[in-house]
């Protein structure tokens, strides 16, 4: 299914969502703001569509596991673009979560060049991949250790 379509579905049953809840409250929804507000309320909707097709095709390029690992690090653009807008400043424990989840993001993110084919009882083959050797058949350019 396309980007704009699953995009399409996850913003319309947000809004479902949204207003089902919104009738257990006495006050309901409420759209009185004023006209100056109506500018900054569409550029966050266009900037929320454009945010979901990039997430999906983050997802179609990279893959489910570290699409979802990457977009943990949204929170910290936010924090960074806070700093530089706002001129927002963080206590020692915020630098610490953010620099947790940096760590977090490489970690889970990284992978080793090499293969773990097969463990078996006191023997280990390990099979070392050669990406300049990466037009050769099945077997050939790899070293068993």
């Amino acid at each position: 299914m396309s980007p704009l379509i699953t995009g399409s579905f996850i913003s319309l049953f947000a809004m479902l969502g949204t207003i089902f809840l919104s009738l257990f409250y006495d006050s309901g929804i409420n759209f009185a703001f004023q006209s100056t507000a109506w500018p900054s309320i569409f550029g966050l909707a266009l900037f929320s569509v454009f945010t979901i097709l990039a997430l999906f095709k983050g997802l179609k390029l990279l893959g489910p596991t570290k699409t979802s690992i990457l977009s943990t690090s949204e929170p910290l653009f936010g924090v960074v673009i806070a700093m530089i807008l706002f001129q927002e400043r963080l206590t020692l424990v915020q630098w610490l979560g953010a620099a947790g989840v940096i760590a977090g993001a490489v970690l889970a993110v990284y992978e080793p060049n090499t293969d773990l084919k097969a463990v078996t009882g006191a023997k280990t083959e390990l099979v070392v991949s050669d990406p300049i050797q990466a037009d050769l058949k099945p077997g050939q350019g790899q070293s068993k250790l």
